[in-house]
């Protein structure tokens, strides 16, 4: 965990607004789509299942404090996304 990675995650957390969440999304947004990208072999995909994630994290922003570590929790969420869209076939492997 870096500090830039602290500081965009404590500050989401803690003010839980849209300019704290945009630092947060584009701290991690470049990172998780590749990681979708090399499961599904798709960006288009990759950035559907993306922005799925980030949308879903908005909605339940008064839960964070429940997650014990966020980068495991996005890193989870993208990767079971991706799982969940090759599974249903929405996706020729």
């Amino acid at each position: 965990v870096v500090s830039g990675d602290v500081n965009a995650i404590s500050l989401f957390k803690k003010e839980l607004d849209q300019d704290s969440f945009s630092d947060f999304f584009d701290f991690y947004y470049t990172r998780l789509f590749l990681f979708a990208v090399t499961i599904v072999k798709s960006e288009l995909i990759a950035e559907e299942v993306v922005m799925d994630v980030f949308m879903k994290l908005w909605e339940q922003k008064s839960s964070l404090d429940k997650i014990q570590n966020i980068e495991t929790y996005l890193f989870i969420s993208v990767r079971n996304t991706c799982l969940n869209k090759k599974k249903k076939g929405l996706q020729s492997f």
